[in-house]
């Protein structure tokens, strides 16, 4: 490209360009590259050490040894020389929520005038020059943004634990766009200068005053990025520092440890206070100073006074208050004492720890979390971008600050690092002798195996991508066919021998040792026999097998990959097929339909090549669930109808049994319940000729869904006790505890609370014996639900919190969106709205990170729910929209329902009662296209309430005698109360008293039989009013028979309900 072309490119990008921004650009272009100046983004680095002037303190005072973390350092009586085999893997982002800080972070985009430069405003130029008759220029000051940044980051021995982070942060401040200039220094906490050393940029090293980061105009904030572990923050170089940027201008800390941590650190030493700013923009002395507590000791008055924040959106947008002035923004901080402190803590040197006193310290001195990450970290080389790994794979709520605290512990040093590339994810860290066996000991077995399965498929999946870096994993040499294996295959081998499989352990040993013993130095493989090939992609192919039944999910998916290729490169099609539809089933688990409708269309293909009628059968069976679980029912029976063909043509009657009864199941789904009856029992006759007793089981279990979701009880508890019993004798006791759970759930649904927790806790019981998390805690949200369901909050929101732990722990994202939604329920049926909409923002923030587009619709509609409880009702309108939408694109019509329903009540309760009605009417519709005639007797009835606000006497009555005739035909019971209720106020309004006071005893006698406190108060409510208005001698009698009381007690309850009503 010429020049000319640029400066055109350039020109038409941004107009205001003028030749001196292009100069200048083309200056910077040049001095970078003549200075060698990084511009890909690589780690900070460190500036050199300066030669100390003093020595260092030996020790502290005894009360702070225990407390203390300690900066990093190799092991003083240990070997660093463990063989190590280097690799390159992607780093993990380590900085979460920069979206969310860069949004609290907006309101210091505020622009004022510039103090020094101006520019010519045409306009009062002309308007000014035409009053006076001669040309007289107006100048005005550049609007320009309110503060410009000093980010000065603490680059002592800790800080490589920080990079990434400090990095992501210093580029999310310049993109933000919130300050007129970001300027990055850097100094060495852990060197002995008499007075604080300041580095302008990345690798200055020419050393700076810290005065110079002053203003006297007060325009500048200076922020400290650092973890307070050097000895620069213990000896009174950065306070003295802080104290004279202080006096001109905002001061902040950025603290990256957790703040219980602080006290471990130098801020441990100082005073706790809560600052206040009454103005924007003031200097730190200007702050005001509140007690920590409201017990707390009278503020120093001569101390340095800085605020502390933490890399959080809630402590940036605090601390973002401060600096504006707002008064409600208080934000914590210390008063420092500018008196000389003890240097920095050191470790002992004389007397090493043991490994049990190592381990005792950092379990009675860490976070649970930390500990947790310590006992994950013991089953895996250990480098930083492995402990982001193992955070973002097993401990989601831990971020960068729990992984410094098990760093900083003691319990292990630093083995190695590449002197050419010090970066701090090219260091080997290693447990001190004794600590790791120590924590594996503390540790689960599953959890271990779990945690080499992810690394190693990480390691697999992630090699050589771009912006990686250097890993060395010092791999301990365990036998002979070690050195001759890939890190890789040795960790394979380890899985599988901690899973008991070691055969295969052997197998993999076995096929990576032959393969480096014929590799050429060139490291590329010598061609194979036919034999031997084939062997390793059917022993690939067993490993993926293995790795899916253990739920590892990314190992897996790297044995089919392997298998894959080998078998394609040696055209065995019968390999291949076998593997894509393995891939499918894996890909389908996942709830990936997309890729496993692809690698299921790949197999068919090869299949019908091939002529494998048996596996033709089996894929379009799995084709046809993909197609059912997208809710796509015509092309799931078009599927099933060509997978049970073939299997009838070759006789393979197990398949289908198994494709019967998904057609079942499809037309369940569709709520034709005759045509699933037939499937069913069609695919029950098969099992039950073949002796397939496991699959008996599951169909009287789908028939037993059938009838309870027909309400059908009793045909329902008969097939689920068939199902029992066939799941006892054959001992599966996975489907024991599910049918348990169901008939947990028809009690639930019933009103039969005692019986239905004694069926959910035989569930949960079975659960907890055979490990099932995820059947825990779909029982523990069953309990939940039953409780909510029974107005005892604090009881629902416990199960609910227990489900949503195992839910977090094996990862279980859906799960724990379900989860949420209810504690949601939970929030709004007790009027904590702010609350509910939190956790219904949660439930999207993890549909919108699963692309799970369908849940989403769940989730608007209960959010326009609590929009309508606090009459919004324009938002209200909006989300149920917005649910109905994505239910009309996914074709879920009968779903569409309860929406219709919903935006009824939002109407009704306006007053709209045309709308209202329009609604209404058109849920009804649909509810009678899918024979759903349980729940018309909701909208019967809410469409009885519209014709009786408008006095529509005979509507009314009509609706409500519809609703009330279902009630009775479902047997429930407890509904009916409500429509009873509603008929005695329609006879109210029209005078009738006997019918009226009849329907509200009525209403009366059922909530007392269920014990509806609440609703017993609201109906004597109403027979106080029918007592007043009929004058009714025998209404009291019949009132103390319903109530089993006497009638004098009748009496006083009337009396009292008279009174409340008033």
């Amino acid at each position: 490209m010429s020049i000319n072309s640029l400066l055109q490119l350039i020109v038409e990008r941004n107009p205001e360009t003028t030749g001196y921004h292009i100069a200048e650009a083309l200056w910077l272009m040049l001095t970078i590259k003549e200075a060698g100046i990084p511009t890909d983004g690589k780690p900070l680095q460190q500036p050199p050490e300066q030669p100390t002037s003093k020595p260092a303190s030996a020790s502290l005072n005894a009360e702070h040894q225990q407390a203390d973390l300690y900066p990093l350092g190799a092991s003083d009586s240990e070997a660093t020389s463990a063989q190590t085999t280097p690799l390159r893997i992607s780093s993990v982002g380590t900085l979460p929520h920069a979206a969310s800080i860069a949004r609290a972070l907006r309101p210091l985009r505020r622009r004022v005038p510039s103090r020094h430069r101006l520019r010519l405003n045409e306009k009062l130029t002309a308007e000014r020059s035409a009053e006076e008759n001669t040309l007289v220029p107006v100048m005005l000051p550049v609007p320009s943004r309110w503060l410009a940044l000093h980010l000065v980051v603490d680059h002592g021995r800790s800080s490589m634990i920080w990079q990434e982070t400090i990095q992501e942060l210093h580029r999310l401040l310049i993109r933000q766009g919130a300050f007129r200039d970001v300027r990055l220094w850097h100094f060495n906490s852990d060197t002995d200068d008499n007075e604080l050393r300041l580095f302008a940029g990345r690798t200055s090293t020419i050393p700076r005053r810290a005065r110079e980061l002053s203003d006297p105009e007060g325009r500048h904030l200076i922020l400290i990025v650092s973890d307070g572990v050097g000895r620069a923050w213990h000896d009174g170089r950065l306070t003295t520092a802080m104290s004279l940027w202080s006096a001109s201008g905002p001061v902040a800390l950025c603290q990256l440890m957790p703040p219980q941590l602080w006290n471990r650190t130098a801020l441990g030493r100082e005073i706790e206070v809560r600052l206040q700013a009454k103005t924007a923009g003031i200097p730190n002395t200007q702050l005001t100073a509140l007690p920590a507590d409201d017990w707390g000791d009278a503020m120093p008055t001569h101390n340095t006074l800085l605020p502390v924040v933490t890399l959080t959106p809630e402590s940036i947008k605090t601390w973002v208050g401060l600096l504006i002035g707002r008064p409600e923004s208080i934000v914590g901080g210390y008063a420092l004492d500018r008196v000389t402190k003890p240097t920095a803590p050191q470790r002992p040197t004389d007397v090493m720890p043991s490994p049990q006193q190592r381990l005792q310290r950092f379990l009675s001195l860490s976070t649970p979390t930390a500990q947790r990450l310590a006992l994950l970290a013991s089953a895996t080389p250990v480098t930083l971008p492995i402990l982001h790994l193992l955070c973002r794979t097993f401990l989601p709520m831990a971020d960068q600050s729990h992984i410094a605290e098990v760093l900083l512990s003691g319990l292990l040093y630093q083995t190695s690092s590449d002197a050419i590339d010090p970066a701090a994810d090219a260091i080997v860290y290693e447990f001190h002798t004794g600590v790791r066996e120590l924590l594996l000991e503390l540790a689960p077995f599953k959890q271990s195996s779990e945690v080499i399965a992810s690394v190693s498929a990480y390691l697999e999946e992630h090699a050589e991508h771009e912006h990686d870096m250097r890993v060395d994993l010092a791999l301990p040499d365990h036998s002979a066919t070690r050195s001759r294996i890939s890190p890789f295959a040795h960790i394979r081998a380890t899985i599988l021998r901690r899973l008991g499989y070691e055969h295969l352990a052997r197998m993999v040993e076995q096929v990576e040792a032959r393969c480096e013993e014929n590799a050429k130095s060139d490291e590329h493989f010598i061609e194979f026999n036919q034999q031997q090939v084939q062997e390793n992609a059917i022993k690939n192919y067993q490993l993926g097998l293995v790795a899916e039944e253990q739920l590892y999910w990314n190992q897996a998916e790297i044995y089919y990959q392997q298998a894959l290729a080998i078998s394609s490169e040696i055209g065995d099609r019968q390999i291949q097929a076998r593997t894509l539809h393995q891939l499918g089933i894996l890909a389908q688990k996942q709830l990936q339909w997309d890729q496993a409708e692809i690698y299921y269309q790949q197999a068919l293909a090869i299949s019908y090549e091939i002529g494998d009628l048996q596996s033709q059968a089996r894929i379009l069976h799995q084709l046809g669930i993909v197609a059912q679980k997208q809710l796509q029912w015509n092309q799931a029976e078009i599927y099933y109808q060509q997978a049970l063909a073939i299997s009838s043509e070759i006789g393979d009657r197990q398949s289908q049994s198994h494709t019967l009864h998904q057609f079942g199941i499809v037309a369940q789904e569709q709520r034709q319940w005759d045509q699933a009856e037939i499937y069913y029992q069609q695919a029950l006759a098969i099992s039950s000729e073949i002796g397939d007793r496991l699959s008996q089981a599951r169909t009287l279990h789908q028939l037993g869904l059938m009838a309870q979701e027909q309400r059908q009880w009793d045909q329902a508890e008969i097939y689920y006790q068939q199902a029992l019993a066939i799941s006892s004798e054959i001992s599966d006791l996975f489907s024991q505890a599910h049918t348990l759970h169901q008939l947990g759930l028809m009690a639930q649904e019933q009103r039969q609370w005692n019986q239905a927790e004694i069926y959910y806790q035989q569930a949960l019981a079975i659960s907890s014996n055979i490990g099932s998390r995820l059947s825990q805690a779909r029982t523990l949200h069953q309990l939940g639900l039953m409780a909510q369901e029974q107005r005892q909050w604090n009881q629902a929101e416990i199960y609910y919190q227990q489900a949503l732990a195992i839910s977090s722990e094996i990862g279980d994202r859906l799960s724990q969106a379900r989860i949420l939604h209810q504690l949601g329920i939970v929030a709004q049926k007790q009027r904590q709205w702010n609350r509910a909409e939190s956790y219904y923002h949660r439930v999207l923030d993890i549909c919108i990170e699963n692309n799970d587009q369908y849940n989403q619709a769940h989730t608007f509609h209960q959010l326009g729910i609590v929009a309508q409880e606090q009459h919004h009702w324009n938002q209200a309108e909006h989300y149920y929209q917005q649910a109905l939408a994505i239910k009309i694109e996914f074709n879920d019509r009968y779903s569409q329902a309860s929406t219709y329903h919903q935006l009824g009540i939002a109407a009704q309760e306006q007053h709209h009662w045309n709308q209202a009605e329009h609604y209404y009417q058109q849920a009804l519709a649909i509810k009678i296209e899918f024979n759903d005639r349980y729940s018309q007797a909701s909208t019967y009835h809410n469409l009885g309430t519209i014709a009786q606000e408008q006095r529509q006497w005979n509507q009314a009555q009509y609706y409500y005698q519809q609703a009330l005739t279902i009630k009775i035909e479902f047997n429930d019971r407890y509904s009916q109360a409500s429509t009873y209720g509603q008929l005695g106020l329609l006879a109210e309004a029209q005078e009738q008293w006997d019918k009226a006071r009849n329907y509200l005893l009525q209403a009366l006698l059922i909530f007392t039989e269920f014990g509806d406190q609440y609703n017993i108060d609201f109906e004597l409510e109403n027979l106080a009013r029918i007592k007043t208005s009929s004058n009714d001698p025998t209404l009291i009698i019949a009132m103390a028979k319903v109530l089993r009381v006497s009638v004098e007690e009748a009496e006083q309850m009337l009396r009292l309900a008279a009174s409340k009503s008033q």
